[in-house]
């Protein structure tokens, strides 16, 4: 419990004087998905997203497009058993409205030794915005789908699913659409714990059921919701609705809550402000207490994961509003811009709300709100400022084992001689008048694998030819109370910078 608190104090210290910054996102770089990778974080829990970001433009299209057609995505990755690199692109008509997107799926021929269409298609969004592609398996055949989301120019939520049904051969690449929806609501792909058949690289047929629930337009209140179900139909080789119910709207009592629910966007976005702590999962398994934490932080557009001490920090892109309770929320991660979560969130009643994750479930579950007491509690008096002299700092540092610490602020590498031994984000701020220094070591995938946490004594010195810089680390850690030491040695990296003789005559 005490470092569930320490974590949460660290939390709100960080984010209740943030200020809002433009930092520098490392550039995407195009990534090969395998479709028949027997990985249990990427079959069961977790799904590829491609987007449309201004980096994805350097890549060219491998057909010749419609002269009137603008290019909203085009993206690289593999989706059968051969080595050439499939490509999807979306595309957008510049002549008539801008509302028509089509999608097109580029294979190679061995053959022809040239690439060409397999498939052509105008999809259900009519909307540039929030469009999002997820490569993941949901029929079971161990062949990754490729699912389109985004929303109509009228806020209808939209999906279109596309399954393989050759991928090689004689035939070649061939696709076929497998589901088609337009919901004034929410949709969601309930992912399930596969087998270890399916694991192995089996067909098992082992699927995920879509879900939608929309609101009932002939409702008195319009607080009805429409709930369908859409199972895989093999036999047909489709998503088919296997049951619809309505679910009746609840009495709504409390004044605030049917205020919300009517309420506009930016109100419900305004009430969710705050950190939430996990209290069941979507099973109703109760959690510990204040373990998992949800920051929303719209004033920043920032979205914070933490769990135990390591935090993710995503960027809030964009919201839409999709039932009466509920939103969808489209973030990135602050660090590695190719990592995103599109988050549906319902608020179920005050102070509790829903949190689904498409293609994933770690977070998802039942969230109550931090109390502004316990908040309060674990904030200390005075908050973080800016470091201004460290903040200052970059290039080459030294210590006495002969490590090099590399700063291009807020990115750092540490080296041994030639070999790289890690790479990260630093971090140089204030706390309680002590000179703080956090480095965040990252995994190759971009996760954050540790933290480290260092007081800094900095001391700069010059003479006729050279500037010296130095660098005392102390290693401590953080708490309600601020830094405190923790026993280790202090580790002192030093930089010498030789001045231009010619530029001070």
């Amino acid at each position: 419990m005490k470092k569930t608190i320490v974590l949460l104090s660290t939390l709100l210290i960080l984010f209740s004087c943030h200020k809002k910054e433009n930092s520098k996102i490392p550039p995407l770089t195009p990534r090969i998905i395998s479709p028949h990778s027997v990985s249990e974080e990427i079959q069961n829990t977790k799904t590829d997203y491609i987007d449309n970001e201004e980096d994805h433009k350097f890549l060219v299209p491998m057909i010749s497009l419609p002269q009137e057609e603008t290019i909203l995505l085009t993206n690289d990755l593999n989706l059968d058993y051969d080595t050439e690199d499939e490509q999807i692109i979306l595309t957008h008509n510049k002549i008539e409205d801008n509302t028509r997107i089509n999608l097109y799926i580029v294979d190679y021929d061995n053959d022809k030794m040239a690439f060409h269409t397999v498939l052509e298609t105008i999809i259900t969004p009519d909307n540039t915005e929030g469009i999002s592609i997820l490569i993941q398996d949901i029929t079971g055949n161990n062949l990754n789908e490729i699912i389109i989301t985004g929303f109509s120019t009228t806020q209808n939520h939209t999906m279109d699913a596309f399954t393989i049904t050759s991928s090689g051969g004689i035939k070649g690449l061939q696709l076929d659409p497998i589901l088609k929806l337009s919901i004034n609501g929410i949709i969601d792909i309930q992912t399930l714990d596969r087998s270890q058949d399916y694991k192995m690289g089996k067909n098992t047929n082992e699927s995920f059921t879509i879900v939608t629930e929309e609101t009932d337009s002939t409702s008195e209140d319009n607080l009805d919701l429409i709930k369908t179900t859409y199972k895989w139909n093999n036999s047909v080789n489709k998503y088919n609705p296997s049951s619809i119910d309505k679910i009746p709207g609840v009495s709504i009592k409390e004044k605030k809550l049917e205020k919300i629910y009517k309420g506009s966007l930016d109100e419900f976005v305004g009430y969710i402000s705050g950190p939430w702590y996990r209290v069941e999962d979507l099973n109703r398994k109760k959690q510990a207490l204040l373990e998992e934490i949800i920051l929303f932080h719209p004033e920043n557009d920032q979205i914070v994961f933490s769990v135990d001490d390591i935090q993710e920090i995503y960027m809030w892109n964009d919201t839409f509003r999709t039932i009466f309770k509920g939103i969808n929320i489209q973030s990135r991660n602050s660090l590695i811009s190719s990592h995103r979560r599109d988050i549906y969130l319902s608020l179920e009643e005050l102070d509790r709300i829903k949190v689904n994750i498409h293609g994933s479930t770690e977070w998802d579950g039942y969230y109550k709100p931090v109390d502004s007491i316990l908040q309060k509690s674990l904030m200390p008096d005075s908050g973080i400022e800016e470091s201004k002299t460290l903040s200052r700092l970059s290039g080459q540092f030294r210590n006495n084992k002969g490590e090099d610490l590399n700063l291009e602020l807020p990115y750092f590498t540490l080296k041994s001689g030639t070999d790289s031994i890690a790479q990260g984000v630093i971090e140089f701020y204030i706390l309680n008048e002590i000179s703080i220094m956090e480095m965040r070591y990252l995994k190759n995938n971009g996760l954050v694998e540790h933290r480290e946490i260092y007081s800094v004594e900095y001391k700069e010195s010059t003479d006729s030819s050279r500037i010296i810089r130095t660098l005392t680390l102390s290693p401590g850690s953080l708490s309600i109370k601020g830094f405190t030491l923790v026993p280790g040695e202090a580790i002192q990296y030093e930089q010498i910078e030789v001045i231009d003789s010619a530029k001070t005559e």
